[in-house]
């Protein structure tokens, strides 16, 4: 959304995130959870990113037609962020939860150099 909004609570969100990881990385080693408050600090920080998100992107005016109000991507964003902030966040909570969804990258059995190799032979541009 960076990318096609230049707003800078996306990059804020990213930035938290990796932040939390970082955290929770670290925090693997020396005991199986994150200290409350620290939790309740990321927390504030999240909601805090998507209401400045929000504030940058209004609802849409009513249009005269029927239906549905086009909202855009960012406001889409800010809505799932929103709506599905407890899974969002459960990789902070709970240290079994991956950062990501991609497995194969997690488990290190991927290596994006030979999908990109075989992709290249196959003439699929990527």
């Amino acid at each position: 959304v960076f990318d096609l909004t230049g707003q800078t609570w996306t990059q804020d969100m990213v930035e938290l995130l990796l932040e939390i990881k970082g955290r929770v990385d670290a925090q693997k080693l020396v005991s199986e959870a994150l200290n409350p408050d620290e939790i309740a600090d990321f927390e504030k920080r999240y909601d805090s990113i998507v209401a400045s998100g929000y504030l940058a992107n209004p609802p849409p005016e009513s249009a005269k037609k029927r239906g549905r109000k086009k909202q855009g991507k960012a406001r889409n964003m800010l809505n799932r962020l929103s709506s599905h902030r407890h899974e969002v966040l459960a990789f902070m909570r709970d240290f079994r939860v991956p950062f990501d969804n991609n497995r194969a990258l997690s488990t290190g059995i991927y290596n994006p150099q030979d999908l990109q190799k075989t992709l290249v032979i196959s003439g699929v541009s990527a």
